[in-house]
């Protein structure tokens, strides 16, 4: 939200980055620290930016605390470990599926599973017409999030690890 908060304050002052087809890359923060501003304008900019660089600095320090905290429980650090040889499952999706979906194995099949996330197509019936729609997005937001996202990493070949890798998985997986 800062980031758009700090884009809409510029572009509100009529400037615009060009200078890569992204923002926030490292150009893009040179840029942002030079551009001519009202004084006020360029006053509220320069602290907005030092809000985003601290709430970047608490987000790490948070990762490294929880990094602590869960490689230091036995329990945590097996199923973290077990999360994270899923292709598209890395630190912070274990870390979502551990604490959001507590003991996965209180899912007997993968539709109840997929039930409790909000992972199955709503549907609309009427007589003989059934079409499928989207999907439901009932049920547990962050680990929809988790299982959303793996999947498109999942999807995208050039991030697919080869059967080769999975000779180094845990037993449980390669089971699996």
């Amino acid at each position: 939200k800062q980031k758009q908060r700090i884009l809409s304050l510029v572009k509100r002052q009529g400037q615009q980055f060009s200078g890569t087809k992204t923002n926030w890359t490292v150009q893009h923060h040179r840029w942002l620290k030079a551009v001519e501003l009202p004084i006020c304008t360029r006053m509220r900019l320069d602290m907005m930016l030092t809000e985003l660089e601290t709430l970047k600095t608490k987000t790490s320090d948070l990762d490294l605390k929880l990094t602590e905290l869960f490689l230091k429980n036995d329990r945590y650090a097996k199923l973290m470990a077990l999360y994270q040889s899923l292709t598209g499952f890395g630190f912070v999706g274990s870390m979502t599926l551990i604490v959001e979906g507590h003991d996965l194995h209180r899912f007997f099949t993968a539709d109840r599973l997929m039930n409790y996330v909000g992972l199955i197509p709503r549907k609309h019936s009427s007589g003989t017409h059934d079409p499928a729609r989207g999907i439901t997005k009932a049920g547990n937001s962050y680990l929809r999030l988790a299982f959303v996202g793996a999947a498109k990493f999942y999807t995208d070949r050039r991030l697919m690890r080869s059967e080769a890798s999975l000779a180094d998985s845990p037993e449980p997986l390669r089971a699996f």
